[in-house]
């Protein structure tokens, strides 16, 4: 960590509303975006679409959008929902990593980031999505991300088993940018009770940002608390 007095981890949400606009499904593996003029509707993300129709009512492609019906008169939104929004990032970000989480998106999920198509994931059902934006961000200037949604491709398990007959589909939790404190970051965390159950162990597994391969001039600052006092 360069100074850890001065610079500290940091984190942007961008839930709220967002441009929407829909397509129903495609067999392409990765969808081609619609027009920026097609994004006449709004949607609140955090979440679902059926939560929202009637925000999208009017917009031109409602009247030939498809809907999937499960019980009685209950239809679900069914193809890919297109999620934009622009946003900026302090200057104070300039050669730091930088990384955008989707929390869960139902299910199949694509980022695009100012037109660059960066990624896609197709387990959004149930975990969150990262993606490294390091290097790819126009910091102090306006970013646009796109995030295409599709909830007719299949998952492994399977929408049975998760109780979803409708496909009931939309950004559901939050999306956000992080910067980490130093140049490198945490990819993943393992912890373990050692083996008289009075200590604890841990790995720490950290990355390189767009796969430089060096790290320079960071370190783990860890700390334990007793909440029982």
């Amino acid at each position: 960590m360069p100074n850890s007095k001065s610079v500290e981890r940091k984190s942007i949400t961008l839930d709220g509303i967002w441009d929407f606009t829909y397509q129903p499904s495609s067999v392409a593996h990765i969808p081609t975006p619609p027009n920026p003029k097609d994004f006449e509707s709004e949607t609140e993300v955090p979440g679902w679409w059926d939560a929202q129709l009637d925000r999208f009512a009017g917009a031109a492609w409602y009247e030939d959008a498809q809907f999937q019906s499960t019980q009685g008169s209950i239809r679900y939104l069914k193809g890919i929902g297109w999620h934009r929004r622009e946003f900026a990032v302090p200057d104070n970000w300039r050669g730091r990593p930088v990384k955008l989480t989707v929390g869960r998106a139902v299910t199949v999920v694509h980022v695009w980031l100012n037109g660059e198509h960066l990624g896609r994931y197709d387990y959004g059902v149930y975990t969150p999505f990262e993606l490294d934006l390091t290097g790819r961000l126009r910091i102090g200037e306006s970013n646009e991300t796109v995030i295409a949604v599709d909830n007719v491709k299949g998952f492994a398990g399977g929408w049975a088993y998760l109780g979803n007959a409708g496909r009931a589909s939309g950004i559901t939790q939050s999306v956000t940018l992080t910067a980490s404190a130093g140049e490198g970051r945490i990819a993943d965390l393992f912890i373990e009770p050692g083996e008289d159950l009075k200590e604890v162990k841990w790995t720490a597994e950290l990355e390189a940002p767009l796969g430089t391969g060096k790290i320079k001039g960071s370190r783990m600052e860890w700390g334990v608390w007793d909440f029982a006092g």
